[in-house]
C-alpha cells in the first residue's frame, strides 16, 4: 500500500531493508483498537478482555495457514513461473573456489513453493545481494534446470557452479538472499528483505 503512493514501506529503501513503517504504525494501531474494545464490551460482558485476548492469539496461530491456503487458491491455474516462490527459510548456500580451474562451486538448500496446479520445469539459481558478501556478488553463476512439481513446498539440494572475471578466491557458507526463475518466456527474481 506504501508502494501505491509512492512511499518506501523500508527505512533504507535501496536495500528493501531496515525498519518496516506498517509494521511500525499497525502494532500501536492494533493495540489501541483492541484496549478500545475491550472497553467498550466490558460494560455488557465481564470476560470480555479474556475472549479478545484468546481469539487474537488463535488468529496468529492458524494465520499462517490461512494465508498459505489463500495463496493456493490464487495461483490455482495460474500460467507460467508468476505461482513460484521461494523460501528463505532453512535456504543457505555453502561455496568454495576451485583455484586451478577458476571457478566456484556452490551446494545449496533452496526451499521452493509452487502454488499452481501444474509441475513447473525451470532454470534457477541464487542470487546474492551486498550485504552477503562482495565477492559473491562479483560471481556468475549458471543456471540449473529442475521441475517443481504441484502445489509444492519442499526444500531441493542443488550444486551451482560459477565464473568470475576477477581473481578471487572465496569459501563459506551463507544464507541465500534470494533466486532467480527463468523459463522459455519469463523472469522472476525473488527476494527476501
Amino acid at each position: 500500500m506504501f508502494n501505491l503512493f509512492g512511499i518506501s514501506p523500508w527505512s533504507n529503501k535501496e536495500r528493501g531493508l531496515g525498519l518496516h513503517f506498517p509494521v511500525i504504525i499497525g502494532i500501536p494501531l492494533l493495540l489501541i483498537s483492541g484496549r478500545l474494545l475491550i472497553k467498550y464490551y466490558r460494560g455488557r460482558y465481564v470476560k470480555a478482555g479474556r475472549v479478545v485476548v484468546i481469539s487474537s492469539i488463535i488468529f496468529l496461530f492458524i494465520f499462517p495457514w490461512i494465508a498459505n491456503g489463500v495463496m493456493l487458491l490464487l495461483h490455482y491455474n495460474q500460467p507460467g513461473i508468476m505461482s513460484l516462490d521461494y523460501s528463505k527459510k532453512n535456504s543457505t548456500c555453502q561455496f568454495s573456489t576451485d583455484m586451478d580451474r577458476g571457478t566456484v562451486h556452490f551446494k545449496c538448500n533452496l526451499t521452493l513453493i509452487n502454488y499452481s496446479n501444474r509441475a513447473k520445469g525451470i532454470k534457477i539459481r541464487p542470487v546474492f545481494k551486498e550485504n552477503d558478501g562482495e565477492a559473491l556478488t562479483l560471481i556468475h553463476i549458471k543456471d540449473n534446470e529442475i521441475v517443481v512439481p504441484p502445489r509444492s513446498n519442499r526444500q531441493y539440494n542443488l550444486n551451482f557452479s560459477g565464473s568470475t572475471d576477477q581473481n578471487i578466491s572465496t569459501s563459506g557458507y551463507t544464507v541465500v538472499s534470494g533466486v532467480h526463475f527463468q523459463s522459455e518466456k519469463q523472469k522472476k527474481e525473488v527476494y527476501w528483505k
